[in-house]
């Protein structure tokens, strides 16, 4: 009953204008063709795509402190968001 979007990305030049949005579609169809009734996914905190997730219903569920490192060493959390499938 569950799934687990594990990446999800855009090229910068195509970011915020939608495509994010209309490439989630088919993959939220998908997993409930499959017999999902939630998906799960996580992200970077200071990851932009957070407004995309959250403008698709997907809520906050958890946060990993200091999960992802950067190229410069530094650390940032992890966030988990989940949403039921219609």
């Amino acid at each position: 009953g569950e799934a687990e979007l594990r990446l999800h990305g855009s090229r910068p030049a195509l970011r915020r204008r939608g495509m994010g949005t209309i490439r989630l579609r088919p993959i939220l169809a998908d997993a409930r063709d499959r017999g999902a009734a939630t998906i799960h996914l996580e992200v970077r905190a200071n990851n932009d795509a957070t407004r995309l997730y959250r403008a698709q219903d997907f809520e906050k569920i958890g946060e990993r402190r200091d999960y992802y490192r950067g190229k410069d060493g530094k650390l940032f959390d992890a966030h988990t968001f989940s949403r039921k499938i219609d």
